[in-house]
């Protein structure tokens, strides 16, 4: 004969001789289920730069949370400790169930009647964890604790496994890449190594990124837009407007991460690195241009976005956050749960279409308060906009999902483009608005054009190198006889000159070459398609 566990029954344990007991199992199996979702997710974007340091804050949340809805459950189940572990666990499946589902049905229709409703989606689930709290109620006590073990040891064989995935997969990898280089001994012998330029001023440095905006080209011929009057504003302000403006790579890790390291890609990396993007990232945190001027006196303020590589950088005085803001790691495991359809309504923050209109106003306004920090400071502004979600409307208001449905693409795009542009404008006015000796230096430059899906190497149209390559790119190299900018200059060459124009670093400029990558599972495979590009920039 089994004695009922006194855990399931809330009677006492048997200890009459001759009775054969129980042994309670542990239910870890609710905490176990809640931290799944996140090492998955985690071993998933390894390939893309995620490093621990953003597994372990959600982690912490979703392990904590997972306990709450356990001891709710316990309590609410009469303290039954095993049958209110399988309650929590069903809630917690259900919790991260959400998203996968309502995404899998989203469109679908059954009889006319359209699954992907939030609605339909959220009711069935609530009839869901009633039926299922129904039924762990009413399940045998023998059967709760073959249940419990199994759970415990199922959770627990899927976390493991992915655990050691992501263990095997990075030390499979070769992340190794040349941050040091020539660029930490720049200058020539007996130059500059102080906070003095080349002029006898500190002058600021304001290094500004818009993402995807186009060049001028590109949004005249593919989204009939005619950007002059603001390349002319930027040229009466005393900024030389690159005429033919074009980025390295069609992409904004290996823009980024050649224009902050002053060389092409495949100079700072090993000669067989792994095929993903954590070297790249690499590249961006530790990247050589903070590194070069704070060896020369200068404050680095970082102001970045919710994308990992900038949004934050370990090297600066100050990062400049919006507050409350979600990481790119928590706004994906966030999407995948009931948070992310329905969380929005609920709450500002998990509404991402909101959160970034705020984020570029902040984001502009910070800006603009940098000019009240002590200098020489070097500012690293990079700002997602004209880049989608789309909600900005021309004048600035906040364009809802709605809104942006009854629109093209192309007409959201050249919307926020010109809410980017009065926006800069404003900056621009603002940052010279002093005496001219005091005018900082400021490169105004994109990654990349309109993103095309461009990464396909020889198949590249004509069409998506001129939308992709044309960038804007626009200098400020105030209280110099010459700056030796050239119409062809593009970001790899950036840094070089203003480095020679203001530090003497006497660093020659490299060619300007254009290149694509097969597909993005061989990122580093470079082909040149210069000719091709300068023919349509």
């Amino acid at each position: 004969m089994v004695v009922p566990d006194p855990s399931i029954t809330g009677g006492r344990r048997d200890t009459t001789p001759g009775r054969l007991t129980v042994r309670r199992p542990l239910p870890l199996h609710p905490l176990l289920l809640a931290g799944l979702p996140v090492i998955i997710l985690y071993a998933n974007n390894l390939k893309y730069g995620v490093s621990v340091r953003d597994l372990l804050g959600p982690l912490f949340v979703v392990l904590a949370g997972a306990a709450v809805v356990t001891l709710a459950a316990w309590f609410f189940l009469r303290r039954n400790v095993l049958r209110g572990a399988l309650a929590a666990s069903l809630v917690v499946v259900l919790f991260f169930a959400y998203g996968p589902f309502a995404g899998a049905v989203a469109g679908r229709s059954l009889g006319g009647f359209e699954l992907g409703r939030s609605g339909f989606v959220l009711a069935l689930w609530l009839c869901l964890a009633v039926a299922g709290v129904v039924a762990v109620i009413r399940l045998r006590d023998r059967r709760v604790i073959g249940v419990t073990k199994a759970l415990n040891l199922v959770a627990a064989v899927l976390l493991l496994a992915n655990v050691a995935r992501a263990e095997i997969y990075s030390l499979g990898t070769n992340h190794d890449v040349n941050v040091t280089g020539d660029v930490l001994s720049l200058g020539r012998s007996g130059g500059p190594t102080g906070a003095s330029t080349a002029t006898g001023r500190s002058r600021d440095i304001y290094y500004i990124m818009l993402e995807e905006y186009g060049g001028l080209r590109a949004l005249r011929d593919l989204f009939a837009y005619d950007n002059q009057p603001f390349l002319d504003f930027l040229k009466s302000r005393g900024l030389y407007v690159v005429e033919h403006a074009r980025t390295n790579y069609p992409h904004t890790a290996h823009s980024l991460a050649s224009s902050l390291n002053l060389q092409y890609i495949d100079q700072l990396l090993p000669p067989d690195p792994s095929d993903d993007w954590s070297p790249l990232y690499e590249l961006i945190k530790n990247d050589q241009v903070p590194k070069f001027l704070k060896a020369r006196g200068y404050r680095y303020i970082h102001m970045g976005s919710w994308w990992t590589p900038t949004a934050s950088n370990p090297q600066a005085d100050a990062n400049i956050k919006l507050h409350g803001a979600l990481s790119e790691f928590n706004t994906s495991l966030v999407k995948g749960t009931v948070l992310g359809p329905i969380g929005g309504t609920f709450s500002g923050a998990l509404d991402f279409r909101k959160r970034e209109y705020i984020r570029v106003l902040f984001e502009f306004d910070q800006l603009l308060k940098t000019r009240q920090v002590a200098g020489p400071k070097f500012v690293f502004a990079h700002i997602l906009i004209p880049h989608e979600p789309f909600v900005f409307g021309a004048d600035g208001h906040y364009v809802d999902e709605a809104e942006a449905a009854s629109h093209s693409d192309a007409e959201n795009y050249v919307n926020q483009l010109t809410y980017a542009n009065q926006r800069v404008m404003e900056v621009i006015d603002a940052l010279l608005s002093g005496p001219p000796e005091d005018d900082p230096v400021i490169v105004l430059q994109s990654d990349e054009g309109p993103y095309t899906g461009l990464d396909y190497g020889s198949r590249a149209t004509i069409g998506e190198l001129e939308m992709h390559f044309g960038i804007l790119n626009a200098y400020h190299f105030p209280g110099l006889a010459s700056t030796g900018l050239y119409p062809e200059i593009t970001p790899v060459n950036t840094f070089r000159l203003l480095f020679d124009d203001y530090f003497d670093a006497d660093l020659p400029l490299l060619p300007d070459r254009n290149y694509v990558f097969p597909d993005p599972s061989h990122l580093y495979t470079f082909i040149d398609v210069t000719d091709e590009v300068l023919g349509v920039s």
